[in-house]
């Protein structure tokens, strides 16, 4: 067939961009540090360009988190809680623009989702606390369980504070002040 083309209809053919195979995705998806299974399931699914805008656009989040969202987030809470949700693409892209400015912590993604109510519109709820917010909370907390071990002291501001800070930072401030 090439052969009896014009040089018109060759540039034309050469300019026809066929579709990545599921396979070649795949194996692109993998150099993202995603694993094999996952990576194959966003490459074969409906949301595999949409999962590539939200690569280029959320820089600061791993891949294998946004993947492991996108995918899995609603079989997860229609498992855990009964609750069958359908976010749409902006209450993904809400919901990582959130997380990667550090207005909400990785523990609330669920927790939002659930809501199944646009996410835009329950955000709020989650908000971390502002770091003078969080050590006041911490101070109150040691000051109404006085005498409690320092552990006993992590678990209660962990129930109490979670998903509102980072565990890490309520366990250094609290190491801090006892």
């Amino acid at each position: 067939i090439m052969d009896k083309m014009n040089e018109e209809e060759k540039k034309q053919f050469d300019a026809i961009k066929l579709p990545e195979l599921i396979e070649d995705k795949t194996t692109r998806y993998q150099t993202f540090a995603i694993s094999k299974d996952l990576a194959q399931t966003i490459a074969k699914s409906e949301k595999a360009q949409f999962f590539e805008q939200l690569l280029k656009k959320f820089r600061k989040l791993k891949p294998a988190y946004i993947a492991d969202v996108l995918i899995g987030a609603e079989t997860s809470i229609k498992r855990q809680f009964g609750i069958e949700i359908k976010p749409a693409e902006e209450d993904f892209i809400d919901l990582f623009d959130a997380l990667e400015e550090g207005e909400i912590s990785k523990e609330s993604v669920i927790e939002i989702l659930k809501e199944n109510k646009p996410v835009q519109s329950v955000l709020y709820k989650y908000k971390l606390l502002s770091d003078s917010e969080l050590k006041e909370q911490i101070k109150q907390i040691i000051s109404e369980n006085k005498g409690m071990p320092v552990n006993a002291l992590i678990g209660k501001a962990m129930e109490k504070l979670r998903g509102k800070a980072e565990g890490k930072k309520i366990v250094e401030w609290i190491q801090k002040s006892c």
